[in-house]
């Protein structure tokens, strides 16, 4: 039993310490500076108000060890798959059986992937670098039936122009996606 205690507490011990400390965690939840960038509510599994990334991390390991694991896998495949590779001790879930989420991913299906980058809309100044996409395209189809995520800085209107061109240069304006 005693042993059976000190192994449980190092391999919770060496798992904290490892995913913890890996910034790769919170890149994946979307934090930078020890702050959360996320607006939704949903995005989130602890029932914490702003959790932080270590409480998202074991609200998630304790709901992939329940009943509904694989829900939570497919829901969740990146932070599912993180874990997993990260030798966590979590049941193992197929991901090709998630019907939402393969009809999701089946959207993408198409033959050719480019990265686009348009230029500015001159009446628009927070679009002064420009706007990137990647567009999921058919070969003989028109353009206009592909499918584009597009990135763009949430800019704050109150800059001068030096500090919204330092920050537009230096990425240090938050971004959303639009599909």
């Amino acid at each position: 039993m005693k042993n059976n205690l000190k192994k449980l507490v190092f391999i919770t011990f060496t798992t904290y310490i490892s995913l913890f400390a890996d910034s790769n965690w919170d890149n994946l939840l979307h934090y930078r500076d020890s702050e959360n960038q996320v607006i939704s509510r949903e995005f989130f599994l602890s029932d914490i108000k702003n959790p932080t990334p270590n409480q998202e991390l074991l609200t998630i390991i304790e709901l992939l060890n329940s009943t509904n694991g694989n829900e939570i896998a497919c829901n969740f495949p990146a932070r599912y798959t993180y874990i997993k590779n990260n030798k966590y001790d979590i049941p193992n879930f197929n991901l090709q059986e998630c019907q939402g989420l393969n009809a999701f991913v089946n959207t993408f299906s198409k033959d050719k992937v480019s990265l686009v980058f348009t230029s500015e809309y001159t009446n628009n100044p927070s679009s002064a670098f420009g706007h990137t996409m990647l567009l999921f395209s058919e070969d003989n189809k028109s353009l206009d039936i592909g499918n584009a995520i597009h990135f763009a800085a949430k800019t704050n209107k109150d800059d001068g122009f030096f500090k919204y061109s330092y920050k537009g240069f230096n990425g240090k304006y938050n971004g959303y996606f639009i599909r």
